[in-house]
């Protein structure tokens, strides 16, 4: 990939989540049928990159084992959090999020945090100069 289609899809993203941020917050205001699924796809968009990356630096099955593992564990926290308020506090998720919920969990959850523990790791990887494989994701 050139280095101009490069900042094309940084540009392209860049606007989606802008608009993303838009969509969200009208939606106190405006109560549209589209809003969940649209953010929803959003999420779903914005895992791709480092799911990409991850199965890049691996091979398709320990990538996806990893996403599995990762994907359960931020599960299993999110459901400890809605069912006994550890380790954040009580909390619920809305029904204004129009997403299938699973033990009142969204099932998109995965898709939230796991790019996040990714980027950490990627980010991580690159300061520290490091090219051990993407297990060390867990240590």
């Amino acid at each position: 990939m050139t280095l101009r289609r490069k900042w094309g899809v940084w540009i392209a993203l860049t606007i989606a989540c802008l608009l993303m941020g838009i969509l969200t917050g009208l939606q106190s205001t405006i109560a549209t049928p589209f809003l969940g699924p649209v953010s929803t796809l959003f999420v779903l968009i914005a895992a791709l990159p480092g799911y990409r990356e991850l199965i890049r630096i691996t091979s398709l099955k320990q990538g996806l084992l990893i996403l599995f593992a990762l994907s359960l564990f931020a599960y299993l926290v999110e459901i400890a959090g809605v069912q006994t308020g550890f380790p954040y506090s009580s909390f619920a998720y809305a029904e204004t999020l129009q997403s299938f919920l699973i033990a009142g969990v969204p099932w998109t959850t995965p898709f939230g945090w796991v790019p996040l523990i990714l980027s950490s790791y990627f980010a991580t990887r690159v300061w520290s100069g490091q090219k051990k494989g993407a297990w060390m994701v867990f240590w």
